[in-house]
């Protein structure tokens, strides 16, 4: 193996360590959401911030297993696997969506990430039919 090479796999596998360490903290921080949800004083435990902070990083493990899947399968063989990257992007995309404030924002923007997520959609819809 040539450096080059080396110093790509290590590359690889630093960026596969770093994703699993962010999917273990966010999954900690989710137990800690949870442990105050149990012991937390009954009026205040479904406060809206603390549904939407905690959905909101059940949806970013989600995007970072899908990204780090991806690391994965791309340390085993080099070639490009793009179902997966379209899978966290339509997370991603997804879960900006859900936890945006609709009233701060503009409507352009709202419908620019209707459109994205459509097409991305679309997009994933067509590889699904190819991959058959």
């Amino acid at each position: 193996m040539d450096l080059g090479k080396k110093i790509i796999y290590i590359f690889k596998i630093t960026v596969a360590v770093i994703l699993s360490l962010l999917v273990f903290m966010i999954l900690f921080k989710l137990v800690y959401y949870i442990f105050n949800l149990l012991y937390a004083n009954p009026l205040e435990r479904f406060e809206p911030i603390n549904v939407k902070n905690m959905l909101g990083d059940i949806l970013l493990v989600f995007v970072l297993i899908e990204l780090l899947r991806t690391v994965y399968i791309y340390v085993a063989n080099p070639d490009v696997y793009l179902n997966a990257l379209v899978e966290a992007a339509l997370v991603a995309v997804l879960r900006k969506i859900i936890l945006v404030e609709v009233e701060k924002l503009d409507p352009l923007y709202m419908l620019s990430l209707a459109v994205l997520f459509v097409c991305m959609s679309l997009l994933y819809l067509k590889m699904q039919k190819q991959d058959q």
